[in-house]
């Protein structure tokens, strides 16, 4: 997520602040969800190769069985197993990439730019 700022930042590095969040849900149903902001005047050019630094926030929680079935039963539902990359036209909320760990392989879903509103996905909101 990129959020403004109002900063004259040299040239070639980030004018705004760019917000990370890293979600990790285990087998056994507990659930990291890890924030940190790389700021802006910061040099874009290993700005995909963030980790959480240390002291990012991080939450913990632990998912009910009946919450991690009802998980686990969405992921391995067709709509899911069967989607691909989705690439929106416009400015949208966000980039994300989603890796779903599946027995001997991952599945990889790149999302640029997601935009709630767009037409893709009002037809398919898989």
């Amino acid at each position: 997520m990129r959020e403004p700022v109002a900063i004259n930042c040299p040239v070639g590095t980030l004018v705004v602040n760019l917000q990370y969040s890293e979600l990790t849900v285990f087998s056994d149903g507990n659930v990291s969800h890890v924030v940190w902001i790389v700021s802006a005047c910061s040099n874009p050019a290993h700005s995909w190769e963030w980790t959480p630094p240390i002291g990012a926030t991080t939450q913990r929680f632990t998912l009910s069985r009946g919450e991690l079935h009802q998980l686990q039963r969405f992921l391995d539902g067709p709509d899911v197993t069967g989607m691909g990359s989705f690439m929106n036209a416009g400015p949208g909320v966000g980039d994300y990439e989603i890796e779903i760990h599946r027995s001997g392989k991952v599945q990889s879903v790149d999302v640029t730019s997601l935009s709630p509103r767009g037409s893709d996905l009002q037809r398919d909101p898989t």
